[in-house]
């Protein structure tokens, strides 16, 4: 039985990274022939120790959340019960690490936030140098998003423990025999600890409208590439909005911590929902109904915007305007 443990654990090895070491092969001697030997193990080394580091981090913070559910959820003398079969588990936990460790190593995001470099040029909206838009706020997104999978991923993980390793409730009436899940007490055991990880979760959220915010430079919804006028007046303040408010249902997580009152927690996430539909609604009516009849008058600023900028990032707003008779003989000197 180990023998085939083994072999299947090979098996498995070699399909999950098999295709990594091909492709890390064939880079390698294509960047050997081409005397680029240096930036490939610049991006292998900074590759390898992003996912490590995210995989690590995920695990390390993942475990500390189970760890602290055996605690809450078992007695001192029951917890031998979990550590017999915390291998499977902990298995579990460490593949969804090294998944997160593959999907956040954005080895190109990261050297570009090591290595800024400054245009000199503010954008139109938030003044802010257009180097911040290239080097930092995609890096910020990707610990953003890292952070936001560890929580999802630790409040389904320590969601499943509560439920599976809770004690039944045994009921007995008369020669009949039942074990239920006693979800009162599961609640009682669970709602404080998931409590704690909604109001992390929602900070992130908070962070994450803000963040998106600056994306909006980035919109195509608009009639040019860039933020538009619902953009700036409808999705900016709602953004804005939403990233308030998803702090104050931070702090209000603490509140119904202390009070234990889930329902006021349960409004408040369905009003926050409410407001995100129903804010992005009101922003597809203005685009159909106010932006699109009269789009060019008002958009007009913004494609301006975009013009300006344009000739700018290729080096074409300096250009000087001449006229030339029809009949002159235009040389290479003139131009």
């Amino acid at each position: 039985m180990k023998t085939q443990e083994i072999l299947w654990g090979f098996v498995l090895t070699l399909f999950v990274f098999g295709s990594f070491l091909l492709n890390v092969c064939g880079d390698f001697f294509w960047f050997e022939t081409t005397g680029y030997i240096d930036v490939f193990l610049t991006v292998l080394f900074t590759k390898i120790l992003t996912g490590i580091v995210f995989a690590l981090l995920f695990v390390l913070f993942v475990w500390i959340n189970v760890v602290t559910a055996k605690n809450r959820l078992f007695k001192k003398r029951e917890r031998e019960r979990f550590d017999a079969e915390k291998w499977w588990f902990l298995g579990l936990v460490i593949i969804l690490g090294i998944l997160a460790g593959l999907w956040f190593s954005d080895w190109n995001t990261v050297l570009k936030y090591l290595n800024p470099a400054g245009f000199g040029v503010s954008d139109p909206v938030f003044n802010k140098d257009v180097s911040f838009y290239v080097f930092t706020l995609p890096f910020y997104c990707l610990v953003l998003g890292f952070v936001a999978y560890t929580l999802v991923m630790t409040i389904f993980l320590v969601g499943i423990f509560y439920f599976v390793y809770s004690k039944p409730r045994r009921i007995e009436y008369y020669d009949y025999e039942r074990h239920l899940f006693d979800f009162k007490n599961i609640k009682n055991k669970m709602f404080p600890h998931l409590s704690w990880l909604l109001m992390l979760l929602f900070v992130v959220i908070g962070v994450g409208f803000w963040f998106a915010r600056y994306e909006l430079l980035f919109s195509s919804t608009g009639v040019t590439y860039g933020a538009g006028y619902t953009d700036v007046n409808v999705l900016l303040p709602l953004f804005t909005f939403l990233s308030v408010f998803s702090f104050i249902i931070s702090g209000l997580c603490f509140v119904t911590l202390r009070k234990r009152n889930e329902r006021l927690l349960v409004k408040i996430l369905l009003i926050f929902f409410i407001v995100l539909v129903v804010g992005l609604g009101f922003a597809g009516v203005t685009q159909a109904f106010v932006v699109k009849p009269d789009e060019f008058n008002m958009e007009r600023i913004y494609i301006e915007r975009n013009i300006q900028n344009t000739l700018s990032a290729y080096n074409l707003d300096k250009i000087e305007g001449k006229q030339f008779q029809v009949d002159y003989n235009l040389t290479f000197k003139d131009i």
